[in-house]
């Protein structure tokens, strides 16, 4: 959990494990990661809220949430 920012990824809903890999690459800052066949995060905190991966999520698999 991020101190200033969470990113939620809905493992029922992310087609990581099918391939799909467009929040990874369109991420500026590198916070995913696939681990094995699910998505991961390395560090919320390094979020710039450019909202770039809620947007490409065709699953709407990804949620942005403040905590200030």
């Amino acid at each position: 959990m991020g101190i200033f920012i969470n990113v939620i990824v809905d493992s029922g809903k992310c087609k990581v494990a099918t391939g799909c890999t467009e929040c990874i690459s369109i991420c500026p800052v590198d916070i995913f990661f696939k681990d094995d066949h699910t998505l991961k995060i390395k560090d919320e905190d390094e979020c710039t809220l450019c909202y770039q991966c809620t947007e490409i999520c065709h699953e709407s698999a990804i949620e942005i949430v403040k905590n200030y």
